[in-house]
């Protein structure tokens, strides 16, 4: 096959919120990856999200680790921001991906210290806060469902990126009390608890890292954004998160 005609099919596959991956798609990738050619970033992009879906196929867990893409998924507005952002943001991203713990390690905030301080919180926090006043926004690459599946791809947050908003949300508690770090943590978290027809609340695990970040961030704005959130939420999960605060607030000091 040509490579424009394989490139062509595959640029299909980058417009899917997640794929199948049948046969035919397993053999361009192979064929791109073969021939040393990274995939274009929207097709890495499904890729990851399907393989992030409890229904990926198997294929997936041996080509996704190899694929070269961009740290954050493209095609939406608040990463394509961070990733246009440059070079100097990608180490603070890339271990913000790391963020699939429960709760932040002791190793995982000395690292986040680490790469904070290399830069300086003032600039981090600005940065940081810039990116998720984008969250939420329209996507910058609509999507559609490979079968018409998902309630509705375009409103869905990309699970991939998710990840890193944990990320980042840990970084903020890292960082120095600052007046505007709390209510945005307190705006990611109920935004990622709207709820979506046929698919639930956005991202709990998201909210989950907001209220772990309020949680161990001192001073009385967070524990007054902790309390806010409590008379708010009702997705349970969450709510029990929020309960527990208070005793996590002292136990993390």
């Amino acid at each position: 096959m040509l490579v424009t005609e394989r490139r062509r099919q595959l640029d299909t596959v980058g417009v899917w919120w997640r794929t199948s991956y049948s046969a035919w798609e397993q053999a361009l990738v192979d064929g791109e990856l073969a021939a040393g050619r990274n995939l274009a970033p929207v097709v890495v992009a499904t890729l990851r999200r399907s393989h992030l879906s409890p229904y990926y196929s198997e294929g997936l867990a041996a080509v996704v680790p190899k694929l070269a893409g961009p740290v954050l998924n493209v095609g939406e507005a608040w990463a394509d921001r961070a990733l246009a952002d440059g070079e100097r943001w990608q180490p603070l991203l890339a271990h913000a991906m790391t963020a699939t713990a429960v709760r932040p390690s002791a190793r995982w905030e000395r690292t986040a210290r680490s790469l904070c301080d290399a830069i300086g919180a003032g600039p981090v926090r600005e940065q940081v806060l810039g990116w998720l006043d984008l969250v939420g926004t329209p996507r910058t690459v609509p999507l559609v469902e490979e079968g018409g599946y998902e309630p509705d791809a375009n409103a869905m947050w990309d699970p991939h990126n998710a990840t890193a908003l944990r990320g980042l949300a840990w970084t903020l508690a890292v960082l120095p009390p600052h007046p505007d770090s709390v209510p945005a943590l307190g705006r990611l978290a109920e935004a990622a608890l709207c709820r979506l027809e046929g698919h639930g609340a956005l991202s709990p695990r998201v909210a989950g890292a907001c209220v772990t970040a309020l949680a161990r961030t001192d001073g009385e704005p967070a524990l007054a954004e902790l309390s806010r959130l409590a008379g708010r939420v009702t997705h349970k999960p969450t709510r029990k998160l929020l309960d527990a605060a208070p005793e996590s607030r002292t136990t993390s000091r």
